[in-house]
């Protein structure tokens, strides 16, 4: 048997394999004309601050993705079909497949149940890690970092599907805000303020409590021990001086505005007559 016998005996898998690689090259193009709009030539986001940039990028890998799997899956069955495969043969081989990759069945099985039961965007909570669903594909899923004050770390991280079957997965209902836990610390010293510590703290609490806004039951998502609270103070002892942290919740956007009103609130305690701030200004967002 020639060369070109053979070639015309397996034209039909020829046809195949010319059709993936036209649909390769053209998702593949794609997929780059998507990423070129929001990374830069060193891979990194273009606006890395907005995690809603990173939703919107991975939302349309997924559909590209998803269609991509879809032609593959249809070439296979009419290639299949066409030979008149020995379709009990070929059952018996699937069955001895998944047997040796049945860690990755596992996946394969999870993934209906994620893409029905989470969407892209969604905020989990598995094995003690926290972020935004990215991108869901058959054996892993790709998701955003939070840390444990919710706010976004800038990571991503996989996680097998298999995972969301045998571990308990929490679904935070923070989607749709972008109020996240900010934290400010200071060191209280006499000499420096000249005024004893409950005095002290009792302007810093009367000045947060005009300042910052009372968070709604929405806002407050995932952080439930701030409902019906505007902030939290926590002391501590640091060497002979006390570290005091507020902690408090705030939009993205207004969180350079808040924590520099509150920064100047302090530093202005620590002189003998501190200047007036005009809280009225602020910006509520």
């Amino acid at each position: 048997m020639n060369i070109r016998t053979w070639l015309l005996q397996q034209e039909k898998l020829i046809f195949v394999v010319w059709i993936l690689l036209v649909v390769h090259i053209v998702f593949r193009i794609l997929k780059n004309n998507l990423r070129k709009k929001y990374y830069t030539t060193l891979g990194l986001w273009l606006n890395k601050e907005n995690n809603e940039d990173i939703v919107y990028y991975y939302k349309k890998r997924y559909i590209l993705d998803s269609i991509n799997y879809l032609i593959i899956l249809c070439l296979i069955v009419f290639y299949l079909y066409s030979i008149n495969v020995n379709f009990g043969f070929f059952s018996v081989a699937i069955w001895a497949f998944i047997l040796i990759i049945q860690p990755y069945i596992q996946s394969l099985i999870a993934y209906p149940i994620i893409t029905t039961k989470y969407k892209i965007g969604d905020t989990i909570k598995i094995e003690n890690r926290i972020g935004d669903i990215i991108f869901i594909k058959p054996l892993i899923t790709w998701f955003t970092g939070r840390n444990l004050m919710g706010e976004h770390t800038g990571e991503v991280h996989t996680i097998p599907n298999s995972k969301f079957i045998s571990t308990d997965v929490t679904h935070l209902s923070i989607k749709g805000t972008d109020i996240n836990k900010n934290l400010i610390t200071f060191i209280y010293n006499y000499d420096v303020f000249k005024v004893p510590y409950p005095i002290l703290l009792n302007k810093v609490k009367g000045f947060l409590l005009d300042f910052l806004p009372m968070r709604s039951l929405e806002e407050c998502g995932a952080y439930k021990s701030y409902i019906g609270h505007k902030f939290k103070i926590s002391s501590t002892y640091e060497g002979k001086d006390l570290k005091i942290t507020i902690a408090y919740l705030e939009s993205f956007n207004g969180t350079a505005y808040s924590q520099e009103q509150i920064i100047w609130f302090i530093e202005n305690l620590k002189i003998e007559h501190p200047t007036n701030i005009d809280i009225n200004n602020k910006n509520n967002t």
